[in-house]
């Protein structure tokens, strides 16, 4: 490449007659129109101990162009130096103008006969308002520790948004110290029933029979029933179409195995149907990662909706049920911690329970151990959690398998009496 060189000069610009020292204007939002008589006019602070402080002004006919060397970008000194490069191109010469960091004009554009001062009345901010910009502020430029410190303390307060939360506990609590007081249990021992009663899907703890017990209505409010299309899975038990259909669609393999619950001549075919339908809507989000980011709003939920190959209503439900949701970076996250991905297995465990009577062979619960992707162990384990019996049958070069009920009515036992015994641990 051939060798380009340029002469550098470097002025020095000395102070005017007028006093005032060379300024530079910078000008945000462009640079400013050439209209005719426009005058430039630079004044400085009277105030012996401020001498240094000067307003540049920029007059033309429309508006007006206002700057100052003592805005908050130059409210703190600045070690470091600015320099302006000129270069004519004619006579290839670059001159370079130091200038002094507190020589800079940011010029704002004025409209005339417009008052830009502070005003005579003070607008009071609202602590609402106050708390939603601190809010803002954290989620923008907090740190992750400072984060979860909010989010501890937010869950540990109480106000509006939180009451109906801490009456249900409250009242959890009160039901369990009676009982408590009853059978003669310490504080440590109620404590640790309210927990673990916390940790179960919606239940009814008296109730002697697994479908009171576990009311589906509460698993799957009502007003959602018409969006999980329970009809699908009926019209599939006796038309093949139907049923490959459902087999594209990416239907669980366990449901697809329980489609003859929901033939027309069954008892309670239709309730069958949709508990299918809300089962396969389980499955599928419990196969999807802990971590989920989408757009903001109806779009992004919507878009994660196709993507899971599930009714957006649904996807809403199941979120709220097992996912933190918070803002972050411009995107909503959705997270769901380890205990809700328990808490997620068990109303899977649940909906299948009641979809065969309260009553799983064998067969099924291997099934269900390979669908959820969870050692045999440990499901069984996840059963007796949720108050079921669980029985294991010796079968013939192959491992033992569990057969699995819950509440059949002739035990004359309720929920309660069959969930875990509580295990507190000593005091040191």
């Amino acid at each position: 490449m051939p060798k380009r060189k340029l002469d550098v000069e470097v002025v020095d610009a000395k102070t005017g007659a007028s006093g005032a020292p060379p300024l530079v204007a910078i000008f945000p939002t462009g640079p400013p129109g050439p209209e005719g008589g426009a005058a430039t006019a630079v004044y400085r602070n009277s105030k012996w101990n401020r001498s240094n402080e000067f307003v540049a002004i920029r007059q033309q006919e429309t508006l007006d162009y206002v700057g100052r060397t003592f805005g908050p970008e130059n409210e703190y000194y600045q070690p470091c130096s600015f320099v302006i490069g000129i270069h004519d191109k004619k006579a290839r010469r670059l001159r370079i103008l130091p200038i002094a960091g507190n020589r800079l004009c940011r010029m704002e554009p004025r409209l005339h006969r417009l008052d830009y001062g502070q005003g005579a009345e003070i607008t009071k901010v609202g602590e609402g308002t106050v708390k939603e910009g601190r809010a803002r502020l954290l989620q923008a430029f907090g740190s992750e520790t400072a984060k979860r410190r909010v989010r501890n303390a937010k869950r540990s307060s109480i106000d509006a948004a939180t009451i109906q939360a801490g009456d249900a506990m409250t009242g959890l609590l009160e039901e369990s110290s009676k009982v408590a007081r009853a059978e003669g249990k310490s504080r440590e021992q109620v404590l640790a029933a309210a927990n673990y009663s916390s940790s179960l899907p919606p239940c009814d703890l008296d109730a002697c029979t697994g479908e009171i017990a576990y009311p589906f209505a509460r698993l799957c409010p009502p007003p959602l029933w018409p969006a999980l299309n329970g009809t699908r899975f009926t019209k599939a038990t006796t038309d093949a179409e139907v049923k490959e259909s459902l087999e594209k669609s990416r239907v669980p393999a366990y449901v697809m195995s329980r489609l003859c619950k929901a033939a027309p001549d069954g008892d309670k075919s239709e309730q069958k149907a949709v508990q299918l339908a809300f089962l396969g809507e389980l499955i599928r989000l419990y196969d999807a990662p802990n971590v989920l980011r989408t757009q903001p709003g109806f779009a992004g939920l919507e878009k994660l909706a196709q993507q899971r190959h599930m009714d957006c209503s649904i996807v809403e439900h199941l979120l709220g049920l097992f996912y933190n949701r918070r803002a972050m970076g411009g995107m909503t996250q959705f997270q769901r911690p380890d205990s809700q991905l328990v808490l997620h297995s068990l109303y899977v465990l649940v909906v299948a329970l009641l979809i065969d009577d309260c009553s799983l062979d064998a067969e099924q619960v291997d099934q269900l151990a390979r669908e959820l992707k969870i050692r045999l162990s440990v499901l069984t384990g996840r059963f007796r959690h949720l108050g079921c019996s669980v029985r294991s049958h010796t079968r013939a070069g192959r491992e033992a398998g569990y057969s699995v009920t819950l509440l059949l009515g002739t035990e004359g036992k309720s929920l309660r009496d069959s969930l875990m015994p509580i295990r507190v641990a000593r005091r040191r």
